[in-house]
């Protein structure tokens, strides 16, 4: 891919035509990448060195991950002749799902299905390109009954699933899973496990990392007072009042704007 194409294409709303083309090319794809990334955090660095404030900066560079991450999954699945976007949907989970990826975040990545014999493939096709562009990444591929039986197994499966955004694909799929899980399972049901569960979660968590906020040197995220503490408020607020967004929280009145 050129450099004008990449330019092109950070460039366009949408940049997933040029994308797209550029990315069928499998052995180059973890090169196009690279250079895509790049050019996305230069983009990036310049809205922050310009002044932009946090909030800006990640919501850059959230939309042009979501562009690379899009294209190369149209691409893998057009070369796998699947049936997209029938059948199939790419799934942002946990932070990628809130829309709040730093720069240096990783990306959690569900590939929904019916049962796509080529399924496995779709995964690796979009997980080795990005890991080879220096992207910390993880994927599954799950149908909506394996992540019901998951999300009730494992807490932070739940708490990943409660932020999944669609990011390409099938949207009939997509809301199958949020009404069988996301609002059946997780806000359907007794919120008491959940908040039992997240509580014990930050517990842990803090005697592993201090329980005080007096700390010399304290862990911004995963500290007393941190970023997790954060979330895991938002989170048992959501799974309370059985809200899908943390927004929501502010039109009920639970808390307030500021």
């Amino acid at each position: 891919m050129s450099d004008e194409l990449i330019l092109a294409a950070l460039h366009s709303d949408p940049p997933l035509g040029a994308l797209v083309v550029a990315l069928r090319d499998a052995p180059e794809r973890a090169a196009t990448a690279r250079r895509f990334l790049d050019a996305a955090r230069s983009r990036a660095r310049a809205r922050h060195d310009a002044g932009a404030g946090g909030l800006e900066v990640v919501a850059v560079w959230t939309g042009l991950v979501d562009h690379l991450v899009c294209a190369l999954f149209e691409a893998v699945v057009r070369e796998h002749a699947l049936p997209a976007p029938g059948g199939l949907a790419l799934v942002a989970l946990g932070g990628y799902g809130r829309a709040e990826l730093s720069p240096r975040s990783d990306l959690d990545l569900l590939v929904l299905h019916r049962g796509a014999p080529a399924v496995g493939a779709v995964v690796e096709g979009l997980l080795y390109p990005l890991w080879d562009a220096g992207m910390d990444v993880q994927g599954v591929a799950r149908t909506v009954d394996e992540n019901l039986a998951v999300g009730r197994q494992d807490i932070r499966s739940r708490t990943s699933l409660l932020e999944a955004r669609l990011l390409s694909g099938d949207p009939a799929l997509f809301g199958e899973l949020d009404e069988v899980v996301i609002s059946g399972e997780i806000l359907g049901g007794d919120p008491a496990p959940f908040i039992r569960a997240k509580r014990d979660e930050m517990a842990a968590r803090r005697h592993r990392y201090g329980d005080t906020v007096y700390l010399l040197e304290p862990h911004v995220k995963e500290g007393e007072g941190g970023l997790r503490d954060v979330h895991t408020a938002l989170w048992i607020s959501q799974v309370r009042y059985r809200l899908r967004s943390p927004d929501e929280l502010v039109r009920r009145g639970v808390v307030p704007a500021r």
